[in-house]
């Protein structure tokens, strides 16, 4: 048998070829890593030049809201909302005040693209919901612990946005404040916003509960009465939602998106919402200040060019009501209200006053609704059927768990039931309600004189 002569490399040899390929990766990957980012920044740059050049275009509708924009966009085959970044600590801000798209270094606000362009913070406006604020420092500090009535006092955003994580992060002990263990109702808490400046969140996604303060009062309110304080570039999206059941009593998260989803007495006052948004069909029982509220009063409170969108029983001011409402100097103008499954009103999505006295009317006050309208999203169908006795009924159809179900649509005002179990209509003729009857209230005279039935 004849011997080999081969001879293998020696340790020293290894090591050198180990120290010659760590050398070359040293200094290959940082280069390949910044071809890579130099080319995702490149394309992020792109999609914003293409995005503003759509803007720009002739024909193009200016868009007065942060939701038309991105209904804009949409028409043009940029779906904003959606499109992150590439590069990381980047993102996409619309000033309302260039209407144009900027793309943003995150670590210090600096505008990377387009260039030498006059940027005023105040004015933007994040496609993502992003909560990193520019030029604002949180000053508030939050208790050490939650307490039964419990005072925030926010001057800015970065406030704003401090004080809703804390009360979110705290949900168990809110809850509490509501429920024992047993679930029987406790005593009821109450959380007081005081605004001491005006709140700019440029565009980010925050609010203060998604479960947890069922039950619990809350107040907005100015620091100084009569000087009213403006929430600008609020965004609340799908994913704060509270724990609720479906319309077939099985358990779901799709209730709220609000800025508290489900609580009891509501109290606005000296407040502002501007350039904001509800986005997402995703959730029902939305609107900017509760999902759902007991009795709500609002006094020189106004929100104006904002957006809301939701499933059903939604309103700008709240998505459903189950008590009375006070109002005193309060306008909604220049707002688009959009549901998936109707229930949907301009001021709120519908009235339920089985608790108020009879006689008793349910709205005192005035309210001005200027430049707004409600619809229905395309994505279900509005029709005209007809129930056994030959009524007519306009209505939203959809499909929900294999089945075909029925709504009432939009109204003026709000939709309005003596019960939070209405009457129901028999659509499909199958001897089951399948329409929830509320009764549409289009004018402020209906609104205003409806009265109480216990």
């Amino acid at each position: 048998m004849k011997k080999s002569n081969r001879k293998g490399f020696t340790i020293v040899e290894l090591v050198i070829v180990i120290a010659v390929i760590a050398i070359l990766a040293a200094v290959l990957i940082p280069t390949f890593s910044n071809l890579i980012k130099k080319a995702n920044e490149s394309s992020d740059i792109q999609a914003v030049r293409q995005m503003n050049t759509f803007l720009a275009a002739d024909g193009a509708v200016t868009p007065t809201t942060p939701g038309r924009l991105l209904d804009v966009l949409k028409e043009g085959g940029f779906d904003a909302e959606n499109y992150k970044p590439l590069v990381a600590n980047r993102a996409f801000f619309w000033d309302r005040s260039l209407n144009q798209i900027l793309y943003v270094d995150t670590t210090n606000g600096e505008v990377l693209f387009p260039k030498k362009v006059e940027a005023n913070q105040a004015t933007w406006y994040s496609l993502n919901g992003s909560t990193t604020l520019f030029g604002q420092t949180a000053t508030v500090t939050p208790p050490e612990a939650p307490a039964k009535e419990q005072e925030f006092t926010v001057a800015n955003g970065a406030d704003f946005i401090k004080v809703a994580e804390f009360v979110r992060n705290n949900k168990e002990f809110y809850k509490s404040l509501v429920k024992d263990p047993t679930g029987t109702k406790g005593t009821e808490g109450t959380i007081t916003i005081v605004l001491s400046g005006d709140i700019n969140l440029q565009g980010a996604d925050i609010n203060f509960t998604q479960d947890g303060t069922q039950g619990l009062n809350v107040v907005f309110k100015s620091s100084e009465e009569g000087v009213k304080r403006t929430i600008s570039g609020l965004y609340i999206s799908d994913q704060h939602t509270t724990t609720g059941n479906d319309s077939d009593g099985n358990a779901a998260s799709n209730y709220g998106h609000s800025l508290f989803n489900y609580i009891n007495d509501l109290t606005v006052q000296d407040v502002a919402i501007e350039y904001s948004v509800i986005g997402g069909f995703e959730a029902s029982q939305a609107g900017f200040f509760a999902g759902q509220a007991q009795n709500v009063t609002f006094k020189n409170v106004s929100v104006t060019y904002s957006d809301i969108q939701g499933s059903r029983k939604v309103g700008v001011l709240c998505g459903y009501v189950h008590g009375k409402a006070t109002f005193e100097n309060v306008t909604i103008d220049s707002c688009t209200v959009t549901s998936a499954q109707g229930e949907a009103g301009i001021v709120f999505g519908v009235m339920e006053v089985s608790g108020i006295s009879k006689n008793d009317t349910i709205v005192n006050g005035t309210i001005t609704v200027t430049n707004s309208k409600v619809s229905v999203a395309n994505i279900n169908t509005v029709e005209t059927v007809k129930d056994a006795n030959n009524n007519e009924y306009t209505v939203v159809k959809y499909e929900e768990g294999g089945k075909t179900k029925y709504r009432v649509t939009t109204a003026n005002f709000a939709f309005y039931s003596i019960s939070n179990d209405p009457a129901k209509v028999d659509i499909n003729n199958d001897g089951t309600g399948d329409l929830a009857a509320y009764e549409a209230l289009n004018t402020w005279e209906a609104f205003s004189t409806k009265k109480g039935v216990k």
